[in-house]
This record gives structure tokens, sequence and C-alpha cells, in this order.
């Protein structure tokens, strides 16, 4: 790779033709060939551009952020960068770049461990417009309370499209966690419907800040809020279940066992209760209930096991069995008279002897 201060098409050029893979036969099955993948024209071409499980240094990043101020794919959608080893810098090059692709959607920088100072890159968003990110993954990173403070404090003119925010499997505790959700409270992210903070060390306060959020109208997209596996208590999780109670959107908080509904089965709940409520009467739902046991009948015999227990049996009348008259045999051709010849011009049926005696 060229330096940090080569031009930015040498970079970008040397980024390309060290990511591009010839064909090459697979590594388990014997005789299947991978196909050549050319990253410079699926950067140009591809809604998606894959770079997930491969090995990006600061340097590569460099070079990827070169190539996207130079080419400035229009096309381009979905970029996958996970489980690629990125460093907070290399985070941070390719974070900054990102106001070149118009069209950006998602992001996916999960489990690449880097860290807090990456986080900060996202603030330069918000002094240059935002972009139209709606879904943002950035599962364990190893963010703290102070990366998740830089992130918060970005949010709301960095990606004010954003739906979805990952971010599970971090550092993050209460000053991290209530951070994100005032900025929240503060208008920040109004599409947000997804908001992951599982695996993390949040507490009451977390799910308390989320709750006063919720219950001002600041998430009136809202689906999920995953919240589980943290350091908060039965307390939080009852007031946090209480301020979602009535959403307009019915907002759901994964606490735990059991996972929240899925919204489609939401959705049909909520369409059998608005046709009850026209209708004038309470919603019916059927709960669910176990099959009554199978009871043997009981025996004659007295108490007999179940599985010893035979059906009742009916009384059969007695018929006498009439054997039918015999069949009479087939009936056979006439035998053709052995002197004569038949009128078919059949010959007699001792004419091979006569003819043998001679």
């Amino acid at each position: 790779m060229p330096s940090e201060d080569a031009p930015i098409e040498e970079q970008a050029e040397a980024f390309f033709a060290k990511f591009t893979e010839p064909a090459r036969p697979s590594e388990h099955l014997k005789y299947l060939e991978l196909p050549a993948w050319d990253a410079r024209h699926s950067f140009v071409t591809d809604a998606a551009f894959d770079l997930g499980d491969r090995a990006i240094d600061a340097c590569d990043a460099l070079g990827l952020s070169s190539a996207m101020r130079t080419l400035r794919p229009a096309q381009l959608t979905e970029l996958h960068l996970h489980r690629c080893s990125l460093c907070a810098d290399g985070l941070a090059a390719v974070v900054a770049a990102l106001p070149a692709l118009p069209a950006l959607e998602s992001l996916f920088a999960m489990q690449n461990g880097a860290g807090d100072g990456a986080m900060s890159a996202f603030a330069g968003l918000a002094r240059t417009g935002g972009v139209p990110l709606r879904r943002l993954a950035l599962q364990e990173n190893g963010i703290t309370d102070c990366g998740a403070a830089s992130l918060a404090a970005a949010l709301a003119g960095a990606t004010p499209q954003l739906e979805w925010l990952y971010l599970s499997g971090n550092e993050i505790g209460d000053e991290g966690g209530v951070a994100i959700a005032e900025a929240v409270e503060g208008g920040a992210c109004p599409r947000l419907a997804r908001l992951a903070l599982q695996h993390n060390r949040l507490g009451d306060a977390t799910l308390l800040a989320l709750g006063r959020a919720a219950a001002g109208g600041k998430l009136p997209k809202g689906e999920y809020l995953y919240v589980h596996e943290n350091e908060h208590t039965p307390a939080g999780r009852d007031a946090l279940a209480a301020a979602l109670e009535g959403h307009p959107n019915q907002l759901q908080a994964h606490l735990g066992w059991p996972p929240p509904l899925p919204r489609d089965e939401l959705r049909c709940d909520e369409a059998a209760a608005t046709a009850a409520s026209l209708a004038g009467a309470p919603p019916k739902r059927k709960p669910y209930a176990p099959p009554p046991p199978r009871v043997a009948p009981p025996h004659p015999d007295g108490d007999v096991p179940p599985w010893r227990v035979r059906p009742a049996t009916t009384t059969t009348k007695a018929v006498s069995f009439v054997e039918p008259p015999p069949r009479p045999p087939p009936a056979s051709a006439d035998p053709l008279p052995s002197d004569e010849p038949s009128s078919k011009g059949e010959l007699p049926g001792d004419f091979f002897e006569r003819l043998l005696a001679m």
C-alpha cells in the first residue's frame, strides 16, 4: 500500500488491487471453483460492497476512504465491514468519508474492536449535514461510556434518518446509555425503530431515561428496545414496561424471556381489537388450552390397565354356508375325423403316423 502522502487516486487503486481476487478452487468443495471478484467493479456497480471477514489495516481503510471520495458510487447502499480488525483510526477514516456516498443506507461494522476513538468521527458528519444512514451496526467494538456519549452527541445532526442502531455487546454503562436516551428525547433520530443495547452494563437509570423518551412521544416509529442481559433490576424493568403501555406504534422492550411478540402478530391483535371495539364487544382471544386427557372406558372385569382395555364386542348372527354348484367343464372344440381333412384344410390327426409307416 502507498503511504498516507500519496495521491488519493493512487491509494484507491492500491486498495482495489489488494482486495481483488482471481478465480480459485474452493477450500471446502473439491471440484468447486470460486469465481473471480473485481473489487473496483463491485464498488462502482453493486448495491452492496462486502469486505467482511478480511483483515483491513489502517492503510487499507485509508485506501477505501480515498476510493469513496474519488469514485463516489451513487448506487452503493450497503457497506459491510464486519470482523475486519479495523482499528479506531481505520474506522474513523471510513466514517469521515461517508458523505461521499449519497445513497448509503446501511453500515455494518460490528466485531472490530475499534473502541471509542472512532465514535468521535460521527461528530464530523454532523458538521457536514449528516448522511442518509438508516441502519448502523456497531456491536462488539469495545465502546464504553465515553464513546457512547460522543455518538449520542452526534446522532441528531449526523444520522437524522436512522432507523436501526445496534450497540450490543459493548461496555456501555448508565452514563452512555442515559446520554443516548436523552439524545432521543431531545429529538435525535425521530425515525428510530430498533435500539439494541443488550449485553452491556446498563442499569435502571438507562431504562428510566428510555421510558421518559417513549412516554414523551419521541419514539413514534419505535418497534423494539433490546435491553436484556444488563445490570438493571426488576424495578427498572417494571418502570420501562409501564412507560411503554399504550404506545401508538406498540413499542416493545426486550427485557428477557419471553421475547417480545413479532410485529405481524401485534398487527393481528390490533386489528382484532379494532374490529371488536367497532362491534361494541371486547376482543375475543382464545388462550391456549391443552387438550383434555383421554379417559379409558370402564371395563366389565373391573380395574384393568388402560392398555388392556378392549372395545366392546358386538353379537354376530350365524350365517349358514351353502356350497355353490360345481362349474361345468369348459366346452372343447369337436374333434375332427382322423381320416378326413377338415373343411378348413387341416390335416388328419394320424397323418404323421401314416407318413412314417410308409
